[in-house]
């Protein structure tokens, strides 16, 4: 069988060696003629002859299918054009989402077998996780357990890199010694760590991940045993590892930040002197023939005894009941950690049905161009009928010429969509920290691509292909159309069109109703200045400063600041503006800074330290909250306010004591909170030392701030050449990012609501110009018995504003539900907001007569004489 296959395709190819087949035109075969003397088929079975005779005509018949599909397309290169880019923008769309979706939400962690890997998380007696423990306790857990193969800690942080004279803060990772064996993680140059590298005497050492070995290092081959300073403290890099690998994340996104730059040993944590890094968070390895059940139950026994050896003989009843109802999760980590790579879960699981209606439009229109051209192939149709040929066989015929036409318009849009998931994934990340993930298309990729491409031919292809061979075969003949088939073309074709304009409406409507919430939100009155504000955090504790350098530090930057030219205001904060809080610590000048209104009192001063008396200056609200009765100024905190615990001092035995010197206005941290937020602000000098390490400079200025980004940077480094800024920006630019979800949904509907436009208008422009060409005899009729050029202009933008109308109609219904799925997104306005509809209407009018327009113009100039010989 296979011999015969081989000879006939070699015929195929090479027709001078094969003798002649018999009759063969227009999709209908004759008789075969006399095979050679010797054929392989002879020798064979009855049944394998008689299969493989059918499989090799079965091939024949597709390739010839093939071949004059292409031939036909070729002929008619505008129409095949026209087709191929619709279909390159459905399927490019649809494939450059599927890379991300694939990216961020199907992909599992490029580790030894993933599936065998899980998160171990603390579950508090009111339900809450808790992820972070102490060393002691991992180390317990880790020498003790014995349903696991392996367990590490880690531990997410920032450091401060020197390399070169030059400085940057980065994300890191201290980890335990086996984080690498247990992963099942090499690397791509040195080595990564052992048990011997996270000793308490151990070597100062580092691997860095290959993204940071790109940009930092140029991938320099000789980054191995380089040496870099964190803070003030030499370390060696010993590794790299591999492109892929981020860590505990998918691709490339972590909670606190981007993936690792640096991982360290664990031991080195301490060493460093950072502050708030006393917890780590474990992930193990659990045997294969271990229930994670059965390994539950026995790290909650490990967790409980150890927590109550570490509390020892202080150990209360109440903190003993409340360890005993201390229980463990175990959650998956195959695909990594879950409050990271999910960031764009709602964003892309939308993207993913707007995609697929641009595909549907892209879908429907090709559909309707070739119902369409279906009308002209009537004859030949039935020219072929007449001669013998099947209407399977000429369905299978047409069907191979539309899916060759997907398969170029597929082929075409992997191109498009390899180039267009870069703008997508930067849309996405719209205020946040950009994934380092390769989406160079991969096998699932490319899979997906084809299935889809297939599909798309088959859909828009079977229609078109049953519609063209239903013909009666004396007027198709003759080339004349019943009126019967002509009917029933336009009624699909006017079905097609009306889908087209309500779906194209409802991604409309979508894209109005989030560009009217981004505009809602920046109206809300903040209560602080955004315009003139430029904003970057410094971290001195990465650079080993200790608290009384920390201090001549901040005072020394601001003195830098407050003289340079243009500067109106220089301050310090410890938290940002744009984050819920009702505690901060300030310097003094932050509210002339950040344009907040004194309204009573005084601001703090340079006299307000640690040795002197505390003071707070409260917002009007809180000023309402905690003194009902009476005016705040000049009183004490109430001692229920929990001063200590925001100070961060350990409990003492008699209220601290803080005097409101002032009240200020409110400001707004939340933008959909409709009332204003309380806080106490009080100055940092006499914040402790370990809440400190980080501050938030504020310089407010005169013109517009981004203009002085180099020029403080610059100044800055005079103070300390080796401080580096993280997250310079303006206010502005802050305040955006928080509305990044809102702006990325807005910009993304509004590009593939623009495509659906442009797509429904194409298809309503190829109906109306169809429909005016096969009315041409009727309209020259009418014009010869004195119908005027106006009253033909009507006719047929009559046509065009009935089916507009009704997809409206239905549009406006569909919107209705679909709406639903942002309404939690949306703020100021309702699902229902009449402006947002309106213009969407407005803007779908107003193209979809644009595209019934030009074929009414080119019907009123139609010539009656000729229009009544018109065939």
């Amino acid at each position: 069988m296979l011999s015969q296959i081989k000879i006939r395709l070699k015929s195929l190819f090479h027709p001078q060696l094969a003798q002649p087949s018999g009759h063969e035109a227009n999709g209908v075969r004759g008789d075969r003629g006399d095979q050679s003397a010797i054929d392989p088929a002879d020798h064979m079975p009855a049944t394998e002859h008689s299969s493989s005779t059918r499989l090799v005509r079965l091939l024949e018949e597709v390739l010839a299918d093939v071949r004059y599909g292409g031939r036909g397309l070729v002929k008619r290169l505008g129409f095949t054009m026209i087709v191929v880019i619709t279909i390159a923008l459905g399927i490019g769309a649809n494939t450059a989402v599927f890379s991300l979706v694939d990216a961020f939400l199907l992909r599992l962690l490029p580790v030894k077998e993933p599936q065998q890997l899980y998160f171990i998380n603390i579950v508090q007696p009111t339900g809450r996780l808790m992820s972070n423990v102490p060393r002691e306790v991992f180390e317990q857990i880790h020498d003790q357990s014995t349903s696991f193969s392996g367990l590490f800690a880690f531990d997410s942080t920032r450091l401060s890199v020197t390399s070169n004279g030059q400085s940057e803060i980065v994300d890191g990772d201290f980890v335990s010694g086996n984080y690498f064996d247990v992963l099942g993680v090499g690397a791509v140059a040195g080595r990564t760590f052992d048990a011997h590298d996270d000793r308490p005497d151990g070597d100062f050492v580092a691997v860095i991940s290959y993204s940071y070995w790109e940009r930092r290092f140029a991938k320099d081959p000789t980054i191995v045993g380089r040496t870099v300073l964190l803070g003030d403290v030499p370390v060696s890099i010993i590794g790299v590892t591999p492109p892929g690998f981020f860590g505990r994340t998918v691709a490339g996104r972590a909670a606190k930040g981007g993936p690792a730059d640096l991982v360290l040993p664990m031991f080195m944590q301490p060493r460093l002197a950072l502050r708030d890094h006393t917890t780590f968070q474990i992930m193990g390895r659990l045997k294969p023939e271990v229930r994670p059940e059965a390994a539950r139950d026995e790290l909650a026994v490990i967790y409980q005894q150890a927590m109550k050896q570490m509390a020892g003989s202080d150990l209360s009843e109440q903190a003993a009941r409340n360890i005993r109802q201390q229980q463990i999760a175990l959650l998956p980590g195959l695909r990594g950690s879950s409050d990271a790579d999910d960031s764009f879960a709602f964003e892309l699981r939308l993207l993913l049905a707007v995609v697929g209606i641009v595909l549907l439009l892209a879908c429907v229109n090709v559909a309707n161009l070739l119902l369409a051209r279906a009308a002209g192939r009537r004859k030949e149709v039935a020219i072929r009928l007449a001669l013998g040929a099947s209407r399977a066989r000429l369905i299978r015929q047409l069907l191979t010429e539309n899916v060759l036409l997907a398969v170029l318009g597929g082929a075409l849009g992997l191109l498009l969509a390899n180039w267009g998931v870069a703008i997508l994934l930067s849309i996405l990340s719209y205020g946040q920290q950009q994934a380092p993930i390769n989406l160079t298309p991969n096998a699932k990729v490319l899979a997906f691509t084809v299935a889809v491409t297939l599909l798309t031919g088959i859909c828009f292809g079977l229609a078109p292909a049953l519609a063209t061979t239903r013909v009666n075969l004396v007027p198709g003949l003759k080339g004349n159309e019943s009126g019967n088939e002509s009917g029933n073309w336009r009624r699909v074709s006017k079905l097609l069109v009306i889908s087209q304009v309500s779906l194209s409406l409802v991604l409309l409507i979508g894209a109005g109703l989030l560009v009217r919430t981004l505009g809602q939100l920046h109206s809300v009155d903040t209560g602080f200045e955004r315009e003139k504000v430029l904003t970057m955090w410094a971290y001195p504790s990465l650079m080993g400063y200790d608290y009384a350098k920390e201090m001549r530090l901040y005072h020394d930057i601001l003195e830098e600041m407050n003289q340079l030219p243009g500067v109106e205001a220089a301050s310090l904060s410890r938290l940002s503006l744009t984050r819920r809080a009702d505690f901060s610590m300030v310097s003094p000048g932050f509210f002339e800074t950040m344009g907040i209104d004194l309204l009573q009192g005084h601001d703090f001063t340079a006299a307000d330290t640690d040795k002197s008396p505390r003071v707070a200056i409260i917002s009007e609200s809180m000023a309402r909250r905690l003194f009902p009765n009476g005016d705040a100024l000049g009183q004490h905190l109430p001692k229920e306010y929990p001063v200590a615990e925001r100070l961060g001092l350990p409990q003492p035995q008699a209220p601290v004591d803080v005097q409101v010197i002032g009240i200020v206005k409110d400001i707004k941290y939340n933008l959909r909170q409709q009332g204003w937020e309380g806080c106490v602000y009080i100055p940092y000098t006499q914040a402790l030392p370990q809440s400190l390490g980080q501050m938030k400079f504020l310089i407010r200025t005169r013109g517009n701030p981004a203009s002085l980004i180099s020029i403080v940077r610059t100044e800055l480094q005079k103070v300390d050449q080796r401080l580096a800024l993280r997250e310079i920006q303006t206010q502005m630019d802050e305040l955006d990012g928080f509305f990044g979800e809102e702006r990325s949904l807005s910009t993304l509907l509004s590009i593939f609501g623009g495509m659906a436009l442009v797509l429904a208008s194409i298809g309503l422009y190829g109906t109306m110009a169809h429909s005016v060409t096969r009315r041409t005899q009727e309209i020259g009729i009418r014009m010869a018995l004195g119908a005027q050029r106006r009253t033909i202009l009507w006719i047929v933008l009559r046509e065009t504003l009935v089916m507009v109308a009704s997809g409206i109609v239905i549009g406006l219904a569909v919107a209705t539900a679909a709406t639903r799925l942002i309404s939690s997104m949306l703020f100021g306005v309702k699902s229902t907001d009449p402006l947002a509809i309106s213009v969407a209407i407005a803007v779908m009018l107003t193209v979809a007569l644009l595209a019934g327009y030009l074929p009414s113009r080119r019907a009123m100039k139609v010539d009656p004489m000729q229009a009544l010989r018109y065939e």
